[in-house]
């Protein structure tokens, strides 16, 4: 039972699911209910990891599909409120569950662009020999120009 000073507190996490663009059909289940926050944790992990969350957003189609999730709280259970926050914790990169790692995995395998480190990133494009610098100014700068800007 979670409560907050003394008020017995009730979550529920809605998902709302939407099909379409412009003629939208919209779906909303319940898929979590109760008062014990770490079983929330338990069953639904907050992760940091694209795709690892299974109550982050979501897209299939570029967006011809969309889920997402509210968090709800009640003190009486019939009457309920959004969560301004998400109710569960977030736990560090160095306590990544096996599915987490998995998922990891697959992104850098699929995405290995959005892994460069800061310095891979600065050594990529300094280290490139595959042009002159004077050729490529000559390519879109008129010889006027040059002038005015010299190098």
């Amino acid at each position: 039972m979670h409560s907050i000073e003394g008020i017995y507190m009730d979550y529920r996490v809605i998902k709302k699911t939407v099909v379409g663009i412009c003629d939208t059909t919209e779906y909303e289940e319940t898929v979590w209910q109760g008062s014990d926050l770490k079983d929330l944790n338990e069953k639904h992990p907050r992760s940091e990891i694209m795709g690892a969350d299974s109550l982050g957003r979501s897209e299939i189609d570029d967006g011809l599909i969309i889920m997402t999730c509210r968090f709800e709280q009640s003190e009486d259970g019939k009457n309920w409120t959004i969560c301004e926050d998400d109710p569960r914790r977030v736990r560090g990169i160095s306590e990544m569950t096996e599915f987490e790692a998995a998922v990891d995995a697959e992104n850098r395998q699929r995405y290995p662009g959005d892994y460069l480190e800061e310095e891979d990133e600065e050594d990529d494009w300094n280290d490139r020999d595959d042009h002159d610098d004077e050729e490529l100014d000559q390519d879109w700068i008129s010889p006027e120009e040059q002038a005015l800007y010299p190098l």
